[in-house]
């Protein structure tokens, strides 16, 4: 009888030292995604610069199973929405056309990223009796 309880005490203990190690790593998987969705920039400071880094930070979160993204904390996974939310924002195309208005002389358009401060290009304009002073949007 001591055998049959010896014996069944071993299954049970290397069940649960299997789903032990399971859990540790799910956590781990789980713990690494968050740090990488935690490293990426507050939402305000999302350019387009941090494209690659928010892709890869999606893709291993989804490539998480439903175990792991459960370890993923609410505030973790809202940080990685927020980013990619604001990449669509830093992605919107901006162009600036500028106008001789009369005068002569071309420019090309400037592009620009959204909520990002950029100096207009000089200008290039002339016409004749007149004196550039400044841009007017």
């Amino acid at each position: 009888m001591n055998t049959a309880k010896s014996s069944a005490e071993t299954s049970a203990n290397a069940v649960k030292t299997t789903t032990e190690k399971k859990d540790a790593a799910d956590t781990t998987a789980a713990n690494s995604v968050a740090d990488t969705i935690n490293n990426l920039p507050a939402s305000g400071d999302v350019t387009t610069a941090d494209k690659d880094a928010i892709e890869t930070a999606r893709t291993a979160y989804d490539a998480l199973t439903d175990v792991q993204k459960a370890k993923v904390s609410t505030d973790t996974l809202q940080k990685l929405t927020d980013a990619e939310t604001a990449l669509e924002v830093a992605q919107t195309e901006l162009y600036i056309r500028y106008d001789a208005n009369g005068g002569s002389g071309s420019m090309s358009d400037q592009e620009f990223e959204k909520e990002v401060e950029t100096e207009l290009n000089t200008n290039t304009f002339t016409r004749e009796g007149y004196s550039f002073k400044e841009w007017n949007t």
